[in-house]
């Protein structure tokens, strides 16, 4: 069975770049994977000195992990067979290494509209994958997703959508 991985950062984006996903899936006889990565949190040495428990990350991943979980529930209601990854650390890296472990046919990602500024001292995540990937992406511009009734906003955790 062919594989789709679909990175997503939860913005308001998401749910459209999703749809895509599940439409190409369906084309293709595809599974998807949905991948979210949350970017590592930085620890003040006091609190591993210590054992300071940080709880702040806890909530994040849990949170990651319902929000994995409805939009498994949107690609089962398309028929199509779906399953979750969410991952710790850089977002382009962690997209790319993970297409490669898991030979995924194809990258479904978003781009925001992002001033130029932001995406010259920030750079794009979508941007990021494309320059490093060895596999095909298909990119879902930000006019296609704002077409299908979706705004702008949200975070880059792992992806641009």
């Amino acid at each position: 069975m062919r594989t789709i991985l679909v990175p997503v950062d939860f913005s308001d984006v998401t749910k459209v770049l999703v749809d895509e996903a599940a439409k190409l899936a369906k084309a293709v006889g595809a599974q998807v994977v949905l991948l979210h990565v949350v970017a590592p949190h930085p620890v003040a040495p006091e609190a591993i000195q210590w054992g300071i428990a940080v709880p702040a990350s806890r909530t994040v991943e849990e949170l990651a992990e319902e929000h994995l979980a409805r939009l498994k529930l949107q690609l089962d209601a398309y028929g199509v067979v779906a399953h979750m990854l969410r991952l710790s650390g850089e977002a382009a890296k962690e997209i790319v290494k993970q297409a490669d472990k898991l030979a995924v046919d194809y990258l479904v990602m978003g781009a925001h509209r992002h001033a130029a500024l932001y995406d010259l001292v920030l750079g794009s995540t979508t941007q990021a994958v494309l320059k490093q990937a060895r596999r095909p992406v298909l990119v879902v511009p930000a006019g296609q997703m704002e077409r299908s009734g979706s705004g702008r906003g949200g975070s880059a955790a792992a992806g641009d959508a």
